[in-house]
């Protein structure tokens, strides 16, 4: 093994910057900025046991730093860097960004939390909706393994419970299988090092990680918990980690969903307890579920959905009686999802299912007058990404505001001219 210092100066601070190269692999090992990390940051980090190395390592794991693991001068990181990173660490966390290891910082680094990267590579880029991708499909398949510190039979309901509130937004259908191989979310109790490349790293810190969906079967949407937490079930204490809190969030990242910086949002990074009883997601994540699209194809009497990757999903075509319409409706007009809901438009009325409870909801039809404004026997229905609703008849749309009280333009806006600059 060679050890190899590096001295610079830059801004007028001096850098001592330690790499150790064994074999072919540089490895980052210690960084020490005189007028960065102060005197008393120091001593914080040593009465808290808390180095500038693990500070380094946490950036690095979690995506704050990219440190090339070459032998030339780009392995180095000068002090703006670091201070960079420190303040978007602070940003994620919630905390006053100074750009310093302070002790609000170092308790933010030590706090248990999800294994998962905050910054990923394909998503450095902030976004107010942390979801990037989804599955290619309606009906999830899921596999529950052995259990060790509580009772498999527990860990299954408060499984289904956490996924059922995931369905409640996203049009997905969660179904558990004894079938390990077909599975294709496969949740497990994990040990150290178990072969993902992501080894678990005892009691406390990392709790669980899991991978995000893909086409390619393997460890895509996997679940993995590190056995040695003092997993329980409904259970608020300090030292114990409640079973239900941290399932839900990784069941997020199993759907594509990326840590965010909102703390009261399921995805917050760090351990946070959740009561099912009375649990909601916050705005951020159910427009990521209404990102996930499904688009509906309506002809006669039959229908055909597509998610957001214009794939067929399951048991397309279906007819249309099966959203619970009566025998005599033979076409639907138009179709739209709205906040859980299916809006089935036909001639002078319109239909509303519930995509929660699986049936239509009472009351139904309803005139199309409800929505003030509107013609009758529309085309089609969508909601934008911004919430506004438009429907189309002929040439013409008209668009509802949020509150769903009133159309914007009561006698329709050129469809061709608005949608495609088209004068005709």
């Amino acid at each position: 093994m060679m050890i190899r210092s590096v001295y610079w100066r830059e801004y007028g601070m001096e850098v001592v910057k330690t790499v150790v190269s064994l074999s072919h692999v540089s490895l980052f090992v210690c960084l020490v900025c005189a007028n960065f990390f102060t005197e008393a940051q120091i001593a914080i980090d040593k009465d808290s046991g808390f180095s500038t190395k693990d500070a380094v390592d946490f950036m690095t794991k979690f995506g704050y730093l990219q440190i090339d693991s070459g032998d030339g001068p780009q392995a180095l990181i000068d002090p703006n860097s670091m201070s960079d990173a420190l303040k978007t660490v602070q940003s994620f966390g919630g905390i006053s960004q100074t750009g310093l290891l302070d002790e609000a910082t170092i308790e933010l680094m030590q706090r248990p939390r999800c294994g998962v990267p905050d910054i990923l590579p394909s998503n450095r880029k902030k976004r107010e909706i942390p979801w990037s991708y989804g599955w290619n499909k309606a009906f999830i398949t899921y596999f529950v393994g052995e259990t060790f510190k509580i009772s498999r039979d527990l860990a299954r309901i408060e499984i289904k419970d956490a996924f059922e509130k995931w369905e409640k937004y996203s049009r997905l259908k969660f179904i558990e299988t004894s079938d390990k191989e077909k599975a294709d979310i496969v949740i497990l109790f994990k040990s150290g090092s178990h072969g993902d490349g992501n080894p678990f790293d005892g009691k406390g810190y990392i709790l669980a990680h899991a991978f995000g969906p893909s086409d390619y079967h393997g460890i895509s949407g996997d679940i993995h918990f590190d056995n040695d937490e003092n997993w329980a079930i409904d259970s608020n204490r300090h030292d114990i980690t409640d079973f239900f809190s941290v399932a839900i969030h990784e069941i997020g990242h199993s759907l594509g969903f990326s840590h965010t910086q909102n703390k009261n949002s399921v995805m917050f990074s760090s351990y946070q307890l959740h009561d099912k009883r009375t649990f909601q997601f916050t705005e951020d994540i159910i427009r990521g579920l209404y990102e996930m699209k499904i688009s509906f194809f309506i002809t006669g009497t039959w229908y055909w959905v597509f998610d957001d990757f214009m794939n067929m999903l399951e048991n397309s075509p279906q007819p249309i009686t099966k959203y619970g319409l009566p025998q005599y409706v033979t076409k639907i007009n138009a179709a739209m999802v709205k906040e859980g809901k299916t809006y089935l438009f036909v001639e002078d009325r319109y239909w509303r299912y519930n995509d929660e409870k699986r049936k239509m909801d009472e009351g139904y039809p309803r005139p199309i007058s409800f929505f003030l404004g509107l013609p009758t026997k529309i085309d089609a229905a969508f909601t934008w990404n911004d919430n506004t609703t438009y429907f189309f008849k002929d040439n013409k749309f008209w668009s509802l505001n949020n509150t769903w009280k009133r159309v914007e333009n009561l006698h329709g806006q050129t469809a061709s001219k608005f949608w495609l600059n088209c004068d005709r």
